[in-house]
């Protein structure tokens, strides 16, 4: 920052010096002239000013009103119809046979036996459980399928034509003219006194 006060000073030097500087010490010179003194008073003047205004007016329109009229239309479509026959099928239908076979069949029994009790030494009889197997005959049935011819009914698709009859409307239309009252609006001028300041000189 030293380095810079030397330009500073040397600046402030050349300022003193210009003529330009007068400008910047007011009390050199005498202010400068001034406008005489004047008054305001308030004049009454007629304007023009614009009000808005609704009216109305007859508006001719052109309408399309429409005629509707009953008419009748064919569609042709195609359809599937079902249809049905009796055909003959062979068919698997099960079929028991009797045999009859031996099996052995094992069942517990009870069997006395004589013992001796250990504490009197009398002997004494009690029953005791024993496994038995005896054959026995029993009639089983075994599944065998036989063929057996049925009659069943079976149902197929064919396709057919036919013809639709609907009923419709249409329109036609018909131009009318029609007046309607149409409002708009509109600036009206009229004439208004308003007081406007004038300056004069004394």
């Amino acid at each position: 920052m030293k380095r810079y006060f030397p330009c500073l000073a040397l600046f402030g030097s050349l300022l003193a010096a210009s003529p330009a500087y007068a400008w910047f010490n007011p009390c050199d010179y005498p202010p400068p002239c001034l406008p005489p003194p004047c008054k305001v008073k308030m004049v009454e003047q007629t304007v023009t000013c614009f009000k808005p205004e609704m009216r109305d007016r007859e508006v001719t329109f052109t309408v399309f009103r429409p005629i509707p009229r009953e008419v009748q239309r064919e569609y042709k479509t195609t359809v599937m119809v079902p249809v049905y026959r009796d055909e003959k099928q062979t068919r698997l239908v099960p079929s028991y046979v009797p045999r009859e076979v031996e099996r052995e069949v094992a069942y517990c029994q009870m069997v006395p036996t004589t013992c001796i009790d250990p504490c009197t030494g009398c002997p004494v009889t009690v029953c005791k459980p024993q496994t038995v197997v005896q054959k026995y005959k029993m009639t089983v049935y075994d599944c065998v399928p036989k063929s057996v011819e049925v009659t069943v009914r079976v149902c197929s698709y064919k396709s057919e034509e036919r013809t639709w009859r609907t009923k419709c409307f249409e329109y036609d239309f018909k131009e009318e003219k029609i007046t309607r009252k149409q409002y708009y609006c509109v600036m009206v001028p009229y004439q208004s006194k308003v007081a406007v300041p004038v300056v004069c000189p004394e």
